[in-house]
């Protein structure tokens, strides 16, 4: 998302006063409106913010600027041949990285593979810091529209099985971005595939030979009930959290974890493939990967629950706990941070506060992305609630204007979780447990 003129670091709320206040001074002044547009875009408020472009451009009809951003927010709202109408426009008027990345992102999902590329390819031959206007006026703009760029030729050249060449382009996204965690999540996935494409006799199809006894690993049980979250999103990009076992029957498992795990962050749509696995000391080309349905999810409080089939009968429930969370608990936080390349991470934390008046409990824990919808365990092995947020000096208020994708920096520091409680509540309302 391009940024004209917009302090990054305001919160939503004050960079819409700033907006309105501009157009108050000045109901000319087509950065204003522009503006506006991107900070509600950033909220995933597409349509809103298309007025407010449309608006810019009753000003300036020949603003590229406006035109690129109408396209991005129709990409969003899944108006493919318009948004890629607009963008086109927009590159007539004035090429930029910006808006040939985000026609590349279009004719993707459209699977014109080769047209993706080529526009892809054109975004990188330009800068991706505009400084002058058409009129030649000094602005600043702010986007990764190469690491876009990267990641999505990434996909694309994936898509025709150049894993080696899309490979190479997945990490020339994460050198733009170091905290572009969707390109890390598409990069790990493309070694896996490389991987098996050398060694067609993995996965394993029964790992329970690959899973340590308790005596060498205390936590197996809870490591081998938390499970690993894979869903490939609308346009082939990947997402990884974290979930828990809830009910088992034969072997068939009920896995609880956040909405968000499964949906795209601006559109929310959901995932259209959900695998999960399972811990075992395999590696991870060899691990072996289940196939999940969504059976019930949900906006807020944002829950979901996955059911999957042909589990192995050893990973069972996790217990939770009955009553109230104690201040200053000592916990223990399961889940695949995209800060290490290991999964099923074990970070230990605390408590801070207890509220009844709040569906989430604040853990001070050293947790990241990746963590979302694993369990928090107290030293008896009971599930007190699980990660839903995360929160670091970086982005401690959330209400922070986003980039072109609407990726989130992968934060470390204080972590928020559902109560157990409120997790109960909502699996019983929707038939998954018992009302007992």
């Amino acid at each position: 998302m391009l940024s004209y003129g917009l302090n990054l670091d305001l919160k939503y709320e004050e960079a819409e006063k700033a907006s309105h206040q501009a157009i108050k001074l000045d109901p000319k002044l087509t950065d204003a409106y522009n503006s506006l547009g991107e900070v509600l875009v950033s909220q995933n408020k597409f349509k809103q913010a298309i007025v407010y472009y449309k608006k810019a451009l009753e000003i300036d009809p020949l603003d590229s600027s406006p035109i690129a951003n109408v396209g991005e927010a129709l990409y969003y709202l899944g108006k493919l041949d318009e948004s890629a109408s607009s963008l086109r426009q927009s590159l007539k008027l004035d090429p930029s990285a910006f808006a040939y990345a985000m026609l590349g992102e279009v004719l993707r999902k459209q699977n014109k593979l080769d047209e993706s590329i080529i526009a892809y390819r054109e975004a990188l031959k330009l800068p991706d810091v505009i400084l002058t206007t058409r009129e030649g006026s000094i602005k600043w703009v702010i986007t990764n529209s190469h690491a876009i760029a990267h990641n999505g030729l990434g996909l694309a050249l994936q898509e025709q099985g150049k894993l080696t060449k899309a490979i190479s382009e997945f990490e020339s996204a994460i050198t733009f971005d170091t905290d572009f965690t969707t390109a890390k999540n598409n990069l790990n996935e493309a070694k896996r595939l490389l991987e098996q494409q050398r060694d067609p006799k993995s996965p394993i199809t029964d790992d329970r030979n690959h899973v340590p006894d308790e005596k060498d690993e205390p936590l197996v049980k809870i490591l081998r009930s938390t499970a690993w979250i894979r869903t490939v999103l609308q346009d082939d990009n990947n997402f990884v959290g974290s979930g828990w076992v809830i009910k088992r029957e034969g072997d068939t498992v009920w896995i609880v974890t956040n909405r968000h795990v499964l949906a795209d962050r601006r559109s929310q749509e959901l995932g259209k493939k959900i695998e999960v696995a399972f811990f075992s000391e395999l590696p991870n080309s060899q691990r072996p990967r289940y196939q999940a349905t969504i059976e019930q999810h949900n906006e807020e409080p944002d829950l979901a629950v996955l059911k999957v089939k042909g589990v192995p009968p050893d990973i069972q429930p996790l217990k939770f706990l009955t009553g109230r969370v104690k201040r200053s608990t000592n916990v223990k936080i399961i889940g695949h941070p995209i800060t290490t390349n290991n999964p099923w991470n074990t970070a230990d934390g605390k408590v801070m506060n207890y509220s009844r008046y709040e569906s989430t409990i604040p853990l001070d824990a050293n947790v990241a992305e990746g963590n979302s919808g694993g369990p928090v365990v107290d030293d008896q092995g009971q599930v007190i609630g699980m990660m839903v947020s995360i929160r670091s000096q970086e982005d401690v208020d959330t209400n922070r204007v986003e980039d072109l994708t609407g990726i989130q920096p992968a934060t470390r520091g204080v972590g928020f979780a559902y109560r157990i409680d409120i997790i109960i509540e909502k699996l019983r309302s929707w038939g998954i447990l018992n009302k007992s």
